[in-house]
């Protein structure tokens, strides 16, 4: 037997079966990249925050009912007399309603923010997970061509006699087809 072709083989054999494991471990650790991706995360608190509120509103809604009823507490508190304090409490509802309008207003204006923050998370989303299905395909398709070059690494061993002598009491199976010339003219 060859020793140069038993390293071959087994070289080949080795670094076949090594890369195999290789990938299989790298495409569980991007599959569970992918389910963890922080893409995925900030995606879903994007849309989280399309679907509440704006920041602060509900603050500033608290603060317009807080500052009506202190405004109706010190009319009611000071007027003179029925009439003046219809009156003013008419004036503090005009103000409270056009201090809602604001905040709606407001609201409304962040809304196309968030919507766009939404989107920029989602197209982030989605190039992360084509580029993390393009690195396990990646990986397959590599797996199979080191299935490939473990059966051209046998294949080789054996069509240079590697095999010769291991399967039966020492004897060859090559057969010799040096014959010598052959006289082809007639």
């Amino acid at each position: 037997m060859n020793p140069l072709g038993i390293a071959g083989l087994g070289l080949g054999l080795i670094g076949s079966i090594g890369q195999l494991f290789g990938n299989g471990r790298a495409n569980r650790e991007l599959s569970d990249l992918e389910k963890n991706d922080p893409a995925n995360q900030q995606s879903a608190l994007a849309q989280t925050l399309l679907n509440a509120r704006m920041p602060g509103a509900t603050q500033e809604q608290q603060n317009i009912y807080a500052n009506r009823a202190q405004t109706i507490a010190n009319i009611n508190r000071n007027a003179t007399d029925s009439t003046q304090a219809n009156l003013l409490a008419g004036n503090a509802e005009g103000v409270t309603n056009d201090a809602f309008n604001k905040l709606g207003i407001q609201e409304a204006q962040s809304y196309p923010e968030r919507l766009k923050m939404l989107q920029e998370a989602q197209e982030k989303s989605f190039a992360d997970k084509a580029q993390i299905e393009g690195a396990i395909n990646a990986n397959r398709q590599n797996t199979w061509g080191s299935i490939a070059n473990g059966g051209f690494s046998l294949g080789n061993f054996g069509m240079n006699g590697g095999f010769n002598g291991m399967f039966g009491k020492g004897q060859s199976t090559q057969k010799d087809y040096n014959v010598g010339p052959q006289n082809w003219t007639g």
